[in-house]
C-alpha cells in the first residue's frame, strides 16, 4: 500500500513539474512575442529608435512656478521634448507651431506631453520659458533651471547647444520622444517631422518593455 502511495506522489510531483514547466514556457513565449511585437512597431515608425533606450527620469529642471520637476514625474505619459529658446528667430517657433497643430489634430490626448527645454537659461527664466510655451498651447510645458541643470539636461538627451555670443544659439532641432517610463525611445529630425502626426497614434498605443 505504501508503495502505491509513493508511486502516486511521484506521479503527482511529475505532473506538477510538467505543468509548471508548461506555464513557464508559455509565459516566456508570450514575453518574447510581446518584445517582437514591440520591436516590429518601432521599426514601422519613421523616427530613429534607440538601441538601448537611456532613462532621463532623474533629470531635474524648474517649472514656471519655480518648483522643481524630475522628468520621471512625467511617468505614465508619452512626452515630446524639444530644446530651444524664446528669442530663436526661426526653427523654434516654427517647430512649436507644428507641435501645437499636431496636438490639436490628435484631439489633445491627455497622456501626451509637449515639453520645451531652454538652451538659454540666462535669458529664459522658468517664468519666461513657460509663458513662451503656453503661447502655443496652454498645456505645453516650458522648463528652465540654473546653468548646471540645463547643461545636465542637454547632456542627458545627447543634444548639442552653443552660445554664439550674438544673442543667438546653435542647437539641435530634433524632437525626442520619451516613453511612459521617461526613457528616450525615438528621435524625429526636422526632415521627418511631417511623419510624426501619423506615427503618434501608434506611439501612444505602444507598450514598450
Amino acid at each position: 500500500m505504501k508503495r502505491f502511495t509513493l508511486i502516486g506522489l511521484v506521479l503527482v510531483a511529475l505532473i506538477g513539474a510538467g505543468y509548471a514547466a508548461f506555464k513557464f514556457g508559455s509565459q516566456l513565449r508570450t514575453r518574447q512575442e510581446s518584445q517582437q511585437d514591440s520591436n516590429q512597431v518601432t521599426q514601422e515608425l519613421r523616427g530613429t529608435g534607440w538601441q538601448n533606450p537611456p532613462s532621463v527620469a532623474d533629470v531635474v529642471l524648474t517649472k514656471g512656478d519655480n518648483t522643481q520637476l524630475k522628468l520621471g514625474d512625467l511617468k505614465g505619459s508619452i512626452a515630446i521634448v524639444f530644446f530651444g529658446y524664446t528669442t530663436c528667430p526661426d526653427i523654434c517657433p516654427l517647430t512649436m507651431v507644428k507641435l501645437a497643430q499636431i496636438y490639436k489634430d490628435l484631439g489633445e490626448p491627455p497622456d501626451l506631453r509637449i515639453v520645451l527645454i531652454t538652451v538659454d537659461p540666462e535669458t529664459d527664466t522658468p517664468e519666461v520659458i513657460q509663458r513662451y510655451a503656453s503661447n502655443f498651447h496652454p498645456v505645453f510645458l516650458g522648463l528652465s533651471g540654473d546653468n548646471s541643470q540645463v547643461a545636465t539636461a542637454i547632456q542627458s538627451f545627447y543634444v548639442a547647444a552653443q552660445d554664439l555670443k550674438d544673442g543667438t544659439f546653435s542647437h539641435s532641432d530634433a524632437l525626442l520622444i520619451l516613453d511612459r517610463d521617461s526613457r528616450l525611445r525615438l528621435i524625429y529630425s526636422q526632415s521627418n517631422l511631417d511623419y510624426l502626426e501619423e506615427d503618434l497614434p501608434k506611439i501612444l498605443a505602444q507598450n514598450w518593455e
